[in-house]
C-alpha cells in the first residue's frame, strides 16, 4: 500500500512520492503481478485536500493499480483498502495450492 497525504500543503511531497513510484516501476517491483499494489489517498477528512483525480494523475497515471480514499484516524476506507490488497494475495495463494 502506497499511502499519500492528500493535504494540499503536502503537494511538494507528491513529486518526491512520484519519484519513488517511478523507481519501483523501473526496478520491476510495481509491475510484478505477485506484488499487489494499492494507492491510498489519506487524510480525506481534512478541509484543504487535493482532489483524488489530481493525486491519481500524479501517482497512479492511467489508474493501473487500485486506489482508495482513506481517513486513517476514523478508519474510513481503510478496511476496503486492506481488502483490495488481501483479496488478490489470497487468490494467488489459492491458485498456487491448487484451489484449496
Amino acid at each position: 500500500m502506497f499511502v499519500a497525504d492528500s493535504q494540499r500543503t503536502q503537494s511538494g511531497a507528491i513529486v518526491e512520492n512520484r519519484a519513488l513510484v517511478e523507481m519501483l516501476i523501473a526496478q520491476g517491483t510495481a509491475a510484478r503481478s505477485e506484488f499487489p499494489w494499492l494507492f491510498s489517498y489519506n487524510k480525506r477528512d481534512l478541509p484543504d485536500v487535493l482532489p483524488v483525480a489530481e493525486l491519481a494523475a500524479q501517482l497512479n497515471p492511467g489508474e493501473r493499480h487500485p486506489s482508495a480514499a482513506t481517513t486513517a484516524t476514523r478508519g474510513g476506507g481503510v478496511f476496503e483498502a486492506m481488502k483490495a490488497l488481501v483479496s488478490p494475495t489470497v487468490a494467488a495463494i489459492r491458485a498456487e495450492l491448487g484451489g484449496k
